[in-house]
């Protein structure tokens, strides 16, 4: 019997419209997949007799807007991907709903998000942006009425100029920030962002950017509770002796591919949280200078470098997790050890 049907997957077709009967009798329907049809809207009501509905797939459609309101009598729903489609503004109230946590808008045309777009969505956990266009966040974007919820935010590859700094400090509890592939080319602060300033983010992937300093007063001194930054096949040309110091908890840092030409003892500071520290293929470092009193992360991967001079070699020998690893490539090119 259909109403026994759990899962209907009807995407592939030549689906355009969905009526107020459509569903009718569909009573314990958990997923609804109507990905790549041609649906351009649903109106508010199409969907009110699925009250179990859990996951609404529709993405790869034709629509370009849609009816604020067309899952909020669905309270059981918490997935919904709108990925492909021809959105190209999250504008005020966006979507109403009480019950969605998970929400993707991938691979579209979205190049603003608005002020209040997420303020219907109270239980909004997870927001999946990547592959747009997106080029502004409004300062407000993620203000609801009782504080976001948000833990994740994917903005890969859209076309930011600027760390969203004044937005996000609206996520609180914002755990997992993905901005790599934007054309962010600073991380100077803003003397308006109050303290605390993203208090949970443990995660931060800021990869192939325009960004060429980390300095003294860019946002990430913010970051205190910060355990993995990746920011490979950027501009970095430095390390500052700083940045450690400022991410006390940090314990994955991945600079690969970056101009960094020198790397200092006062990159390490004692007792710090720091397991793994990359700056493979940088293709200008060429002097290392360590401290072994200095020495606390457990791999430092150099692989592919220039690198003709390390100071405090001994310091390696008598850091046993490193010893094995980094000399297996040193000796193809360094000349000389300053001990």
């Amino acid at each position: 019997m259909l109403s026994d049907l759990i899962v209907l997957d009807v995407s592939s077709n030549a689906i355009n419209a969905i009526d107020d009967v459509t569903f009718v009798g569909l009573i314990n329907l958990r997923d609804l997949i109507l990905s790549r049809n041609s649906i351009d809207n649903i109106r508010t009501n199409s969907l009110r007799h699925l009250n179990k509905l859990e996951r609404l797939y529709l993405s790869n459609n034709r629509m370009r807007s849609i009816d604020k309101n067309f899952v909020a009598e669905l309270h059981n729903l918490a997935v919904l991907d709108l990925s492909a489609n021809s959105i190209a503004s999250i504008d005020s109230t966006f979507l109403t709903s009480q019950s969605i946590s998970y929400l993707k808008i991938e691979s579209g045309s979205v190049e603003k998000i608005n002020d209040f777009a997420f303020g219907e969505l109270p239980n909004l956990r997870t927001l999946r942006l990547k592959t747009n266009r997106i080029s502004e966040i409004a300062e407000k974007s993620f203000m609801t009425h009782n504080g976001s919820q948000v833990t994740s935010i994917d903005l890969t590859n859209n076309q930011l100029t600027t760390f969203p700094a004044r937005p996000l400090q609206l996520t609180p509890l914002l755990q997992s920030l993905l901005l790599s592939y934007n054309p962010i080319n600073t991380l100077c602060d803003d003397d308006v962002i109050k303290e605390p300033f993203l208090p949970s983010l443990t995660s931060l992937q800021l990869a192939y950017t325009e960004i060429d300093d980390v300095n003294e007063v860019s946002l990430l001194r913010r970051l205190t509770n910060l355990r993995s930054l990746i920011i490979n096949n950027a501009r970095l040309n430095r390390v500052p002796p700083s940045l450690l110091t400022s991410l006390p908890k940090l314990e994955s840092l991945i600079m690969d591919s970056n101009p960094v030409s020198e790397l200092s003892s006062d990159n390490f500071p004692i007792r710090h949280e720091l397991k793994t520290f990359s700056l493979r293929f940088d293709n200008l470092l060429t002097e290392v200078i360590f401290n072994i009193d200095a020495l606390s992360v457990e791999v430092i991967p150099l692989l592919d470098n220039p690198i003709t001079l390390i100071h405090s070699y001994y310091a390696f020998i008598s850091f046993q997790p490193l010893q094995d690893f980094f000399l297996r490539f040193a000796f193809r090119r360094i000349s000389r050890f300053h001990l």
